[in-house]
């Protein structure tokens, strides 16, 4: 199991797994979501091409398709934003780098 903290607001969260076998996060007061092996690398697949991805994790329902968090939610039944756990874990795990935290948080993926 590994600690971490979101990029944007620091929020800590657990995590243990990797992009082969499966990422299961422990977020807030002891909620757990587990993110399968094909969802994951469907993800990286989806984004590798692209050269700055907003992370765009919102509060309120609103969804842009073209945000990390817009794509979570159109591939996946939740109405929890995953998308700053995701997003600090591939940056952790070294598939992304941060290219810019202010005014909207924006990552790179490499690999």
């Amino acid at each position: 199991m590994k600690i971490a903290e979101t990029l944007s607001r620091g929020a800590q969260f657990i995590y243990n797994g990797n992009i082969s076998l499966g990422i299961k996060v422990i977020y807030g007061d002891h909620h757990e979501v587990f993110f399968e092996p094909a969802f994951l690398q469907s993800l990286l697949h989806h984004f590798r091409q692209q050269k700055d991805v907003l992370v765009g994790a919102v509060h309120n329902n609103e969804e842009n398709p073209n945000t990390l968090d817009g794509w979570i939610r159109a591939n996946m039944p939740t109405q929890t934003s995953f998308a700053s756990y995701l997003s600090a874990i591939f940056v952790l795990e070294e598939y992304a780098e941060i290219i810019k935290l202010k005014p909207a948080l924006q990552i790179r993926f490499f690999r």
